[in-house]
């Protein structure tokens, strides 16, 4: 091959950017170029692509030993774009069981409401009770419910019947007409402030120690739960609850540099790290990890927005802040995140490699002073001195800005 032909080749070398165009169109481009220099220099059929991929590998800090091996990382696209599918189910299914539930809390509250036979009627609830402890004296209850309603004298018949369910009404009142000297069938018929003071008095005092004993029978009964005060304090409990946890998932997204913390290092070291068939971490001679494929720097609307879509999120599925519930959601907003741009991702690795690729074939053909591509993302053009010292000096630019 001419020195001629490698120079026109490199200066009709264009590397796409993100923003130009699809990372397949970069890989086409790769391919066509690498089937343009392995042609014969007198336009013969194209030989095998022979790439010093050891040197290839030096420049770019990889493991890489076929173009397969650079296209690698987007086999785990469809792995993610699968896991995070498999959180959706889940999400639904929890929401499901969420609304199932709420709809049995309002089955019992509807059907397993004691008073629900009453009409939600404690006075009703308390004298079927009563009519059931007292049945022989079941025609007296409705009275009794109501005694501060009656007469005084009416009050004091009241007791004593209920004393005596068997007694007649006519011989009470003729007992008390001989103990109080006066006659109760007249007093009936007026006015308690038109009565002499002293029977006034006497028959009051009596009503009131019958008041008393019938009074209290109410009381015996003991009143079921109350289902809307239960319900009343298990939501209080629960938006205690929910305020701790809302409190707690904010304090713990309002740390300065949340965001960053997990789209920063934490997210490149999940998605870009060199890693074995096994996912651990592959290392070098010297015993560090390799650098990772890539490192992708999230869009600062993303990282300000972060923190509120984890609390709506939290928010609306009712999820307590565990340890275990803090790192499966993080995880699936790292995984969201990565599908729906692993496009723009996948575009810029493969750009950088395009571009470490051109400088490392320019330096083993050893063609001087030729006009490339940088390939750093200043869109930049310029005169490379490829000599040795100055490829090493190049590379290690090349290296701070793409790494």
């Amino acid at each position: 091959m001419s020195r001629e032909s490698i120079k026109n080749d490199v200066l009709n070398f264009k590397v796409t950017m993100p923003n130009e165009g699809k990372a397949d169109d970069s890989s086409n481009q790769l391919n066509n170029q690498n089937n343009n220099d392995n042609k014969n220099a007198d336009g013969g059929s194209a030989k095998p692509l022979e790439i010093n991929w050891e040197a290839f590998n030096k420049e770019t800090e990889g493991e890489f030993k076929s173009l397969d091996d650079i296209k690698n990382l987007k086999k785990q696209a469809s792995e993610y774009d699968k896991k995070l599918k498999e959180y959706e189910p889940i999400l639904q299914e929890h929401k499901t069981f969420k609304q199932k539930l709420e709809e049995k809390e309002a089955f019992i509250k509807e059907n397993l409401n004691p008073l629900k036979p009453f009409g939600g009627k404690k006075e009703k609830y308390i004298r079927f009770q009563l009519e059931d402890k007292y049945p022989d004296r079941e025609d007296l209850i409705p009275d009794v419910m109501n005694i501060d309603k009656l007469s005084d004298i009416d009050a004091i018949i009241l007791g004593e019947l209920w004393n005596d369910p068997k007694a007649d009404e006519d011989a009470i009142i003729e007992h008390y007409n001989k103990k109080f000297d006066t006659d109760l069938n007249t007093l009936m018929k007026t006015k308690p402030e038109d009565w002499d003071a002293s029977i006034r008095f006497t028959i009051s005092k009596e009503a009131r120690e019958a008041r008393a004993k019938l009074g209290g029978l109410p009381n015996e009964i003991q009143l079921p739960e109350d289902p809307e005060i239960i319900n009343k304090q298990l939501q209080d409990k629960k938006n205690i609850e929910l305020q701790a946890n809302e409190a707690t998932w904010k304090n713990l997204t309002s740390q300065e540099g949340f965001s960053e913390r997990v789209f920063g290092e934490l997210f490149n070291s999940k998605f870009f790290t060199k890693r074995d068939e096994n996912g651990v971490p592959l290392k070098g001679e010297d015993g560090k990890e390799l650098p990772p494929y890539l490192t992708w720097t999230v869009e600062p609307e993303v990282l300000k927005t972060f923190p509120e879509k984890v609390l709506q999120f939290v928010k609306t599925n009712g999820i307590p802040p565990t340890e275990e519930n803090f790192s499966k959601i993080m995880e699936y907003f790292a995984n969201e995140y990565f599908v729906n741009n692993k496009d723009k991702m996948f575009a810029k690795h493969e750009t950088e490699l395009l571009a470490k690729w051109k400088a490392q074939k320019a330096i083993d053909d050893h063609v001087p002073n030729l006009e490339i591509n940088r390939g750093d993302g200043s869109g930049k053009s310029g005169e490379v001195d490829l000599s040795r010292q100055a490829y090493e000096n190049f590379s290690k630019k090349l290296g701070k800005k793409t790494a």
